[in-house]
């Protein structure tokens, strides 16, 4: 296609049959595993909304969140690492921010300078588990556990 060729080179993969018949398989459930990961969602805002020191993803009505990524704003002065430590301590794995940051769009011709609110909250961001796999119970402990570290941290 035409606009393949515009995409820079580390970004161009080629599909072979057998991961087609894969992502095909997938897509079956789509649906399901969005609206799975819509409700654990649900659960965390609950639990986490109204808490210190954080901001929750929000909601905008006209567009319907995945939340492929659950992510927190930690508006506190704890290193994430140190918070990351005692949430592994009680048995909640997060992960630090993995998305696209500002100055990996530069291959788009995209100039990092424009994103300063990006840039500024880009490493206060931790991800939560929001996984598929996870029942109602998980996710309220996830969501009970963070709550409880974090209101912990001054």
């Amino acid at each position: 296609p035409a606009f393949f060729k515009d995409i820079p080179e580390q970004w161009k993969v080629r599909m072979s049959d057998l991961q087609a018949v894969v992502a095909m398989e997938q897509l079956k459930n789509l649906d399901y595993h969005n609206r799975k990961r819509r409700e654990n969602a649900q659960i965390l805002n609950t639990i986490l909304r109204g808490s210190n020191g954080i901001a929750v993803p929000i909601s905008i009505p006209e567009v319907e969140h995945i939340y492929l990524y659950y992510v927190l704003l930690v508006k506190k002065k704890t290193r994430l690492d140190d918070i990351r430590s005692l949430l592994i301590s009680r048995r909640v794995d997060t992960q630090l921010n993995e998305l696209t940051t500002s100055k990996e769009l530069e291959v788009f011709g995209a100039n990092s300078m424009d994103y300063p609110i990006f840039n500024r909250v880009s490493s206060n961001l931790l991800i939560l588990p929001n996984g598929i796999y996870l029942d109602r119970n998980d996710i309220s402990f996830v969501g009970n556990t963070v709550k409880t570290i974090l209101d912990s941290i001054v």
